[in-house]
């Protein structure tokens, strides 16, 4: 499975200086404060559908979070 810790982090970040919580967050992006959680604790890259919504939510593009050089592979 692909993870991204780095993007991780940096999404955890920009939630926490907006002042959302996971279920606030995924609420606005249409995902579960569960997903939120699982993206920021265990670097799982989520799917281009959320990457984009979350990206929009933060102004910024997706490539500026997930980036392929950032990625590893896990058994």
């Amino acid at each position: 499975m692909n993870r991204d810790h780095l993007a991780a982090q940096e999404l955890r970040s920009r939630r926490i200086n907006q002042g959302l919580s996971p279920e606030q967050l995924g609420g606005v992006v249409g995902v579960s404060g569960h997903t939120i959680r699982r993206i920021e604790r265990e670097g799982v890259i989520p799917t281009p559908r959320i990457q984009f919504a979350l990206a929009h939510h933060f102004q910024i593009q997706p490539t500026d979070l997930w980036s392929p050089r950032h990625r590893t592979v896990s058994p």
